[in-house]
């Protein structure tokens, strides 16, 4: 049988090439195939640098605030909505609702208070934590004028920083990264650098962050347990069961890097919070309803950013790995897990 001749049999390599050129020129790349480097100012400790001028979805952007209040000074708070409050040159905030959810039985003065404020009870159980919880159950979901793109931002009464080693962040730069279609989550705290530990990211290594357990909680330990009969250390071994219990879902494979919010002070997407079935956060709800001062709180602080941030690319997840000069293997002051030391290429 006579074989074609070369210039036809070459017809189906080329066709292939071309075609293989077209598909890799209009795949949709991810940042780290584009060139782009990640940053230690920013992607190495949770902020993704904005790729285009679409990245803000608007700038209008409509908040709910939710604030967990004990007894605690609202000074701050009023403060933070009054701010927010004034025009801006480049971003209008609109304040839809504020929540407020008094947790003890300290008396409550609402002198300052902006005439928006919406104040409700709950029983004093699971910190601030619980509080959110319950307004995402409660509320947000019922909520049907809220819309995908809204933020939400979720304050405590009090914004003094207990994490060691990491500052704090301005609530209009938290509300400007929960607003990007990219990110849409931002924690009020950001890392810093602790002893021997420099440069703490908000990444965290997920196979030894979910074997974190507490027994005891000593820095606030007795003043609660005078009024929590509750014994703090819950019934599950370690982070990971819990997690795992508790919402039903996937938990982080090995190798696996994800974010940490720590402090209890954040804002994100309404989308970020809708995209999980209702159901999990009733869960998650419940597991913490047995006490005040509870171990399962320590593991919902842990929780919110890997539930509500996007999840990094295997390439990202790689290149923040080999950015890391380690990570923290054993507990220190709640860091468990975290990567530090970053070395970038362009040494940002």
């Amino acid at each position: 049988m006579r074989r074609a001749p070369w210039r036809f049999r070459r017809r189906p390599f080329r066709h292939a090439c071309a075609l293989f050129i077209f598909l890799y020129a209009t795949y949709p790349l991810k940042d780290h195939q584009r060139g782009y480097r990640l940053r230690c100012d920013t992607d190495w400790l949770g902020f993704p640098q904005a790729q285009n001028s679409d990245s803000i979805r608007s700038h209008i952007i409509r908040i709910q605030i939710v604030v967990a209040y004990c007894d605690g000074d609202l000074e701050e708070v009023w403060t933070t909505i009054r701010k927010l409050e004034q025009q801006s040159d480049t971003y209008t905030y609109v304040i839809r609702e504020v929540y407020l959810y008094a947790k003890c039985s300290t008396a409550l003065t609402l002198v300052k208070a902006p005439p928006h404020v919406r104040v409700l009870h709950l029983s004093n159980v699971g910190r601030c934590d619980h509080t959110y919880l319950h307004h995402i159950v409660s509320t947000l979901y019922r909520d049907e004028s809220s819309k995908s793109s809204d933020v939400v931002l979720f304050l405590k009464d009090s914004n003094t920083v207990h994490q060691p080693g990491y500052d704090t962040v301005p609530v209009d730069a938290m509300l400007q990264r929960a607003a990007t279609k990219e990110v849409a989550f931002a924690c009020g705290l950001m890392p810093g650098s602790l002893g021997k530990y420099r440069a703490l990211s908000s990444w965290h290594d997920a196979k030894i962050l979910l074997e974190f357990k507490k027994s005891r909680y000593r820095n606030v330990a007795s003043m609660h347990e005078m009024r929590d009969k509750a014994a703090f250390k819950g019934d599950f071994h370690n982070m990971k069961e819990w997690l795992e219990k508790t919402t039903r879902i996937s938990t982080p494979r090995d190798g696996d890097i994800i974010q940490v919010c720590y402090g209890g002070v954040f804002a994100t997407s309404v989308y970020s919070i809708r995209r999980w079935e209702h159901s999990m956060w009733v869960r998650l709800k419940h597991s913490l309803e047995r006490g005040d001062n509870i171990e399962e709180s320590h593991f919902m602080e842990r929780t919110w950013a890997y539930l509500l941030s996007p999840s990094p690319s295997a390439a990202t997840t790689r290149a923040l790995i080999q950015m890391s000069r380690g990570i923290i293997e054993r507990y220190s002051r709640g860091l468990l897990g975290t990567l530090y030391g970053c070395a970038s290429e362009d040494g940002m």
